[in-house]
C-alpha cells in the first residue's frame, strides 16, 4: 500500500493476486521448456486503488546461486507493442555471484495521476529462496530511495531550432 505495507504476494504457491490483477503461470523448475520458464501477467488497470507498489523479486528456490543458473534472465514485456521494456541477464553475472535472490524492480503509481504506473529499477542481489525472504529488503530499499515520478506538462512547447546546414566542403584526395 502507500505506506509500504505488504498487502499480497503472488508466487508459485499463490498464483493470483487477491484482486485478480496479477496472475503467475506457475513454476517451471527444470528449465527445459522453450521460452520463458516463469511468466506473470499484470493488468495494471485492474490493480486495486489502494495498491501503490508492485515489487518484483527473483528467488532460487533450490538455493542455487543465480549466476550459476543456465540462461537466467528476466524481462518486462509489453504484450500490446510486443517489445521488451527492460531485461536483466543473470547467468555468469558478477552482480549476483554468491546470491540466491535478486530484488529486481518495482512498479509504482504516479502520485498525481494514480492511473499511471512508473518503473523503478532496483537490481540488488540478496539471499532468499522464497519471495517472503526478501519483502523486508524491498520495503527498506523503497524507504531509503523513494521513487519520484516526473510530471510532464500536458502541452509542452515545441522547440524549433532555426539553423542552416554548413556549406559543402569536398574531401581532399590523399594521393
Amino acid at each position: 500500500d502507500q505506506g509500504l505495507n505488504l498487502v499480497d504476494k503472488v508466487w508459485f504457491r499463490q498464483l493470483q493476486s487477491q484482486d485478480g490483477s496479477i496472475f503467475h503461470h506457475g513454476d517451471e523448475r527444470e528449465g527445459d521448456e522453450v521460452g520463458d520458464d516463469e511468466k506473470m501477467d499484470i493488468q495494471l488497470d485492474k490493480v486495486s486503488e489502494f495498491i501503490h507498489y508492485i515489487g518484483f523479486v527473483i528467488n532460487s528456490y533450490s538455493g542455487q546461486e543465480l549466476d550459476d543458473v543456465d540462461k537466467a534472465s528476466c524481462h518486462l514485456f509489453d504484450p500490446h507493442t510486443h517489445t521488451d521494456l527492460a531485461t536483466y541477464a543473470m547467468t555468469n553475472s558478477h552482480a549476483v555471484d554468491g546470491h540466491t535472490a535478486l530484488v529486481v524492480a518495482c512498479l509504482y503509481r504516479h502520485p498525481q495521476r494514480p492511473r499511471e504506473w512508473n518503473l523503478c529499477i532496483i537490481s540488488e542481489a540478496a539471499q532468499g529462496t522464497m519471495v517472503q525472504d526478501n519483502v523486508d529488503e524491498l520495503q527498506n530499499y523503497l524507504r531509503r530511495h523513494p521513487p519520484h515520478a516526473t510530471l510532464l506538462e500536458e502541452e509542452e512547447e515545441e522547440i524549433v531550432v532555426d539553423a542552416e546546414m554548413p556549406a559543402f566542403v569536398p574531401l581532399e584526395d590523399e594521393d
